[in-house]
This record gives structure tokens, sequence and C-alpha cells, in this order.
């Protein structure tokens, strides 16, 4: 994401405290966003604001939120900017990645922002580690579009059918993904289709 598209300002290296709730508002390492702490306990995330007026497409379907949360965030554009409601407990000490994907865009041309995520922390550290690759099928090797690709943080194989995944995104029109902002540690990978 070009700089220029957010009227986020500098670059952001440390973090801030907002209510106690922990380092918030950073986007491809610029500082774009805030958060609020309602009185029911709830946290909205406030991104950008961008440019122009943005629209989200399909939100409940392609913007993921990482780690998943038990009870699926409502997603906004409000004019220039975003809101994320998150209506689950947030982890301690943890870094959230919520991926747009290319669900966000401007309202009058329709011109998709692609790869937009935007992350934050409720602890003083941001994690930064990213896995990436590209999923293929395994017959004709053609690239798999829109998977669902997401890590667990156990090696117990029983977990795939009896918890969510850790955290996960999809995989573009090259079959590509990226898993970001993730802690140091020890995965298992899956891809879904």
């Amino acid at each position: 994401v070009d700089a220029d598209v957010l009227a986020g300002g500098k670059p952001d290296f440390g973090g801030r405290e907002i209510d106690g709730v922990g380092t918030f508002g950073r986007c491809h390492g610029y500082e774009v966003g805030h958060a609020v702490v309602g009185d029911d306990d709830r946290i909205a995330v406030s991104v950008a604001p961008f440019d122009e007026i943005v629209q989200i497409e399909n939100p409940f379907e392609n913007v993921i939120v990482s780690p998943v949360q038990s009870k699926q965030p409502t997603v906004k554009a409000i004019g220039k900017k975003v809101t994320v409601e998150f209506n689950d407990t947030l982890r301690q000490n943890t870094t959230y990645t919520i991926d747009f994907g290319s669900a966000l865009s401007d309202f009058n041309e329709k011109n998709a922002l692609n790869n937009f995520a935007f992350s934050f922390s409720t602890g003083s550290d941001l994690d930064t580690l990213a896995l990436d690759g590209v999923v293929l099928n395994a017959q004709t090797l053609d690239p798999v579009t829109n998977a669902v690709v997401g890590i667990y943080e156990s090696a117990d194989d029983s977990l795939f059918v009896s918890v969510p995944l850790s955290r996960m995104t999809r995989t573009d029109a090259q079959g590509k993904f990226l898993l970001r902002n993730l802690p140091a540690g020890n995965y298992r990978v899956f891809a879904l289709q």
C-alpha cells in the first residue's frame, strides 16, 4: 500500500497505548487507526481515514480476522473510514490482523485496494513474522484460488476436526497466500477449498 493512499502519517515503530488495550493502528508500518473501548467492554477499531469514500464487498465472507473469533466481528464502511467492532473478548498480548483481501474499494470507481490488512496488538509488541506460499492442485499443478489457508500452533493432528484454525487467510488468483503478524513458533499449515 502506498503511503499516499492512506492519510495515516509518518511510519510508527513505537506503537501507542489506547485505554489500556494495547498497541493499535498499524498498516504496513503507518499509523492509520485507533481503538475505542465501549461501556460493554467491546472494542471497535477504526481504520484509516482514507482519501476517498470506501465500501466493503460482502464483509462477512471476504474480511478475515485472525486469530479467529467465535463471534464474527461487525465490519462497516462509513464514509472515508472502516470500523470493525469485536463481539468477542480479545486475548491479552496478542496481535490481531484484519485481512480485507480485495473487498475494500473506493465507492465511485470500485477500484479495489488489494491485499489491504490492518494489524493491532492487545499487548506492547506487534508480532511481525509471516508465512507465505502457493497452494497448487496436486493433480494439475494449477493454482487454487480462494482457498482457505490456516495454521494450528499444536502438532496434534486431531485438532483439525475439533478446534477452529488459529489464524487464517485466503489464496489470491495465483494461489498465493500470506499469513501476517505471527508470533514465533511451530505451526501446522492446512489449505481447504
